[in-house]
């Protein structure tokens, strides 16, 4: 864990700007797969995810009670009890982890670019 995080600092302090942004978005990408699977098997269980079925009264009843009355997030609320069942996720979970990751690297690799990209003189173009 401990890595995890100075890894992230290490990439927050790069000072990133347009010429490395590929670098900051890939280090990210790879820290939020390493962090779901380091964190999954703590969160899901606070949460209410547990290996015994979702806990009465937590996150994930109110989670799993909107999902079924709206239809929207059923897949996602299967899938986190299917992780938190066995405590740990699979490959989707560690890609979906590296995405977010990935785009959060997007978003401080922009606000750290000093240069415009070239879009229509927009320097704050994505």
């Amino acid at each position: 864990m401990a890595r995890l995080v100075s890894c992230a600092l290490i990439v927050l302090l790069l000072s990133p700007t347009a010429t490395n942004a590929w670098f900051t978005e890939a280090v990210c990408a790879v820290v939020g797969g390493v962090a779901t699977v380091a964190l999954a098997p703590i969160v899901l269980p606070a949460v209410g995810f547990t290996s015994a079925g979702i806990a009465a009264g937590s996150l994930a009843a109110t989670a799993m009670s909107t999902a079924w009355s709206t239809g929207v997030g059923v897949g996602l609320v299967a899938a986190a009890q299917s992780a938190g069942a066995v405590g740990a996720v699979g490959l989707i979970g560690t890609v979906a982890g590296g995405a977010v990751g990935a785009g959060v690297g997007h978003v401080i690799a922009k606000a750290g670019s000093d240069k415009c990209c070239g879009c229509e003189n927009d320097c704050n173009c994505l």
